[in-house]
């Protein structure tokens, strides 16, 4: 794996670690493919394919599935075709989205939640 840290603006030590980097400066974006880890203070996201939006701080994982847990208080791990992870800390699980939250099984279309406070939240 590469090492690759990330500053964005309200996402405080944020790593990437994957096989493959590709920065897109024309579309403002860098491309992770290949046994990607995402990690902040309070979350681990696991994916096979990653974009990081640098206008806007938002990374998109994709994958089969692609996974997230958090590292502290607030247990939930989940799964979904796509994970958005906005510069908040608010994540959206897509497509066949499942999440264990305080020993509850979700499952739906999508789920949307705080992983700082590890509330589940609107769109």
């Amino acid at each position: 794996m590469v090492p690759f840290s990330l500053y964005a603006n309200e996402i405080n030590g944020l790593s990437i670690n994957s096989e493959e980097i590709n920065l897109i400066e024309e579309e403002n974006i860098i491309s992770f493919k290949k046994n990607i880890l995402i990690e902040t203070q309070t979350i681990k996201m696991l994916s096979q394919e990653a974009v990081y939006f640098t206008e806007t701080d938002i990374i998109e994982l994709n994958g089969k599935p692609s996974l997230i847990s958090k590292n502290k208080n607030n247990y939930f791990k989940g799964e979904a075709e796509k994970i958005i992870f906005f510069n908040d800390e608010k994540i959206h699980l897509i497509g066949k989205a499942s999440m264990v939250y305080r020993n509850i099984n979700i499952n739906s279309k999508r789920i949307v939640f705080n992983s700082k406070s590890g509330l589940l939240t609107k769109d």
